[in-house]
């Protein structure tokens, strides 16, 4: 299992509305892990759910030996519904996790 944890601002009162405004934003779709000799790997989303300071999400695991990189990707636009994989391809957001 690999997780993500996203942490809201420290010391920041935030109301339940906003919790869920950022959770409609922040909605992981998959991890891609990139080795030395340039192999991907997807991680698919297995759970997520909300923390007292924010949100934690687990994907699925392979055997990660010293990946160069892990990115993250969300999203782009939340709610919005799209006719084919290629156009919700192109709003995705990328993070660079390692």
């Amino acid at each position: 299992m690999t997780r993500v944890r996203f942490i809201y601002e420290p010391n920041q009162k935030i109301d339940y509305k906003t919790k869920l405004s950022v959770s409609d934003v922040v909605n992981p779709i998959e991890i891609v892990s990139t080795t030395k000799d340039g192999q991907k790997t997807k991680l698919s989303g297995v759970s997520g759910n909300g923390t007292e300071d924010g949100m934690i999400y687990s994907f699925s695991s392979n055997l990660l030996d010293d990946p160069q990189s892990l990115v993250l990707k969300l999203r782009g636009e939340p709610g919005k519904v799209y006719d084919d994989l290629q156009e919700a391809e192109k709003h995705m957001l990328e993070l660079k996790i390692k």
